[in-house]
């Protein structure tokens, strides 16, 4: 339902007449203990999502009641109770009348607009409704049509100093953005913000991160000079947005003088934005520039070399990889990268430089110890279809699942790569048989992540592969490896996603029933000077827990810390400029245990780095992996918990590298 003119026009009203009478204010506060067992009473209902009995507190007179409440039907993202969720738009209470907004926002209903518009014009813009009004501005970005992007974006009488209107409108258009939706005067105003310092940093922070995201948007010479400009001159946090945006410009110019400012940054993970905006550039005029960053002692810095090398690495270079590979100063993962770069660029089989460096690589196989460099060197031989048995053989055998999952990927890999073509003739058709039947006996294994990786695998487009995999025997198969238990949840919804493609029907993804209670034994009581302390083998991370926000998250976390079950689980992955994930039972990302607990979201924002999330496989599947950012991270909001922040030893999660562990998990006071 589109939202009627005359709504859109009252939306806009306040823009000239900004004298509306304040709301009176309720004299109540919202007062989280987690000792009152009303209060735990209602937050069980929101966990188990007894809908109808969580909608009868949405009028208790208690506004901590109500907020628990709103808090339950976020993480629902349930439509069906938009208007009983809107009337608490006009709550007493100003945190309530935020999460109500916000809430509406997360359910992404067309329908919720004229409840947010008629929401923003009866407040007052200068005093008790401000909060609230950014957080109904950000809802009308995940709901709103073009009509209500376009008038938003036209709007010229929000001032710098009118902080929540800003914040609010930056915002929503990028959450407008989010969704495709892009139009020039909202790009203009964008623009505008993030170059102007009299914006509040919020305000500049999406603006900059709508900059850097919105592959659609080009700049000219004039605009990449006021982006470098701004990214000399901008936060860390920004920074990393400009960097991005200066990709695509129109302007080499502005590219090289951003390759120099690479030197002199400090920020490892701006460093990492840096190096991929520089990525596309003429392989000669950055060739030395990704040399140096293989060598780099920076995590991230690495990781983005290595990936550049493998993609874009040239066979007139393809022996320098193999003599590079030699230095035993380099990371040992950057060396592999450097011969997988030069397997990838001499794929020919008579050539001496295939048969040296395909034997350097098999030789780094079995001497490491690292299950994680084995893995990235599966992907390597995958570059050379010919290694397709060696990769079967190993994987298989290997007692680690992260070398046991790679297989299969690297396997699936090679399929679709171009040199497989290139190489094996009129093999394919056989190779192609071969593998359809390992991936299926794979994804009846039993085990959860060769599983996930193998339904994948089975979507391959190619023709000829998919007459191996498309008759009803084979689709018969996959459904009766399908059980829905909460451990298996990524893995089941993986093998729908399969049969739903090969079958060319919809796609149905099972959906985690309530199996886990919220422990409320270990929020009882906590002290309120509560800091956790991460140990791991590159330092301490000290970390504050949302409590009060995501009390089913954190109640799950320290029951897990104090069992001491974070003890030596790796991060497996590690994004630069983005995050480090872990906690992973398996190491390799698909492990979990035999529960899972809810989703639980609040009017926080990904803005900074350091919050720390659960790592999830869609609504209500998080389970003990998590997260930590290593920069502002906002596409996530309203997706992803937000549980934690970092309060000391962010150098600490920049140094983290795949294969890192956590020691232990210290659940008490600061030391």
């Amino acid at each position: 339902m589109k939202p009627s003119l005359t709504i859109l026009s009252l939306f806009f009203a306040f823009v000239f007449f900004q004298c509306i009478p304040a709301v009176e204010v309720d004299p109540g506060e919202i007062n989280i203990n987690f000792s009152d067992k009303s209060l735990q009473h209602v937050v069980d209902m929101a966990d188990r999502q007894v809908k109808d009995s969580l909608l009868a507190y949405l009028s208790s007179e208690s506004p901590t009641i109500r907020y628990v409440a709103l808090k339950g039907f976020a993480a629902m993202k349930d439509s069906t109770v938009l208007d009983e969720v809107a009337v608490l738009l006009d709550d007493p209470i100003e945190k309530n009348q935020s999460l109500a907004a916000y809430t509406i926002g997360l359910m992404q209903s067309k329908a919720g607009v004229k409840y947010l518009t008629n929401a923003f014009v009866s407040s007052d813009t200068v005093s008790a409704r401000r909060p609230p009004n950014e957080w109904v501005l950000e809802a009308l970005g995940r709901c709103g049509d073009l009509a209500v992007l376009k008038n938003l974006a036209s709007v010229k009488t929000f001032l710098p100093r009118d902080t929540a209107l800003v914040n609010g409108r930056s915002k929503a258009l990028y959450r407008f953005a989010l969704r495709q939706m892009v139009v020039p005067e909202g790009t203009k105003l964008m623009f505008q913000v993030a170059m102007d310092k009299h914006y509040p940093p919020v305000a500049r922070l999406y603006a900059a991160a709508y900059l850097g995201r919105t592959k659609s948007i080009t700049f000219d010479v004039n605009e990449s000079h006021k982006l470098l400009k701004a990214f000399t001159q901008g936060t860390e946090q920004e920074k990393l947005f400009f960097a991005q945006a200066i990709k695509r410009t129109t302007d080499s110019t502005s590219l090289s003088l951003l390759k120099n400012k690479l030197p002199i940054e400090k920020n490892s993970s701006v460093k990492a934005q840096i190096l991929r905006s520089l990525s596309d550039l003429p392989y000669d005029k950055i060739k030395e520039t990704f040399f140096d960053a293989l060598k780099s002692n920076e995590t991230e810095v690495n990781i983005t070399a290595n990936d550049w090398i493998v993609e874009h690495g040239v066979r007139e270079d393809a022996f320098e990889y193999y003599q590079m590979a030699k230095d035993t100063s380099i990371n040992i993962f950057s060396r592999v990268a450097l011969l997988s770069a030069g397997l990838k660029s001499v794929y020919r089989l008579d050539t001496v430089e295939l048969r040296a460096i395909n034997r350097a690589l098999r030789t780094v196989f079995v001497q490491t110890k690292n299950p994680y460099v084995k893995a990235k060197v599966l992907y390597g031989l995958a570059e050379f279809p010919w290694n397709y048995r060696f990769i079967k053989r190993e994987s298989v055998g290997s007692d680690y699942k992260v070398v046991q999952v790679a297989g299969i990927e690297a396997l699936d890999q090679l399929l679709r790569s171009e040199n497989y073509l290139k190489s094996v003739g009129t093999y394919r058709k056989g190779m192609k048989g071969d593998l359809s039947k390992f991936f299926m006996e794979a994804l009846e294994s039993g085990d959860v992540g060769k599983r996930a990786v193998a339904a994948i695998a089975l979507r391959n487009p190619d023709p000829e592969f998919r007459a191996y995999v498309t008759d009803t025997a084979s689709i018969y198969r996959m459904k009766m490896t399908v059980s829905g238990k909460p451990i298996d949840i990524e893995s089941h919804n993986e093998i729908l996603k399969t049969i739903a493609e090969l079958k060319g029907t919809p796609y149905e993804p099972i959906s985690p029933v309530y199996n886990h209670p919220i422990g409320w034994a270990e929020l009882e009581n906590l002290d309120k000077d509560l800091k956790v302390v991460m140990t791991t083998t590159r330092g301490d991370i000290e970390i504050e827990l949302f409590v009060d926000e995501s009390p089913g998250t954190v109640a799950n976390f320290i029951k897990e810390a104090k069992r001491k079950y974070y003890n030596n689980k790796t991060f497996h992955r590690i994004v630069p400029g983005f995050v480090i994930q872990g906690g992973c039972p398996r190491g390799d990302g698909y492990g979990s245990l035999d529960y899972t607990i809810r989703s639980e979201f609040f009017p926080y924002n990904y803005d900074d780095a350091g919050y720390i999330g659960m790592a999830s496989a869609g609504n209500h599947t998080e389970g003990v992996q998590f997260f930590i950012t290593h920069t502002a991270t906002p596409h996530l909001d309203g997706n992803y918990t937000i549980f934690g922040k970092v309060t000391k030893g962010m150098d600490v999660v920049h140094k983290m590298n795949v294969g890192d562990e956590i020691l232990t998990i210290n659940i008490g006071k600061s030391r």
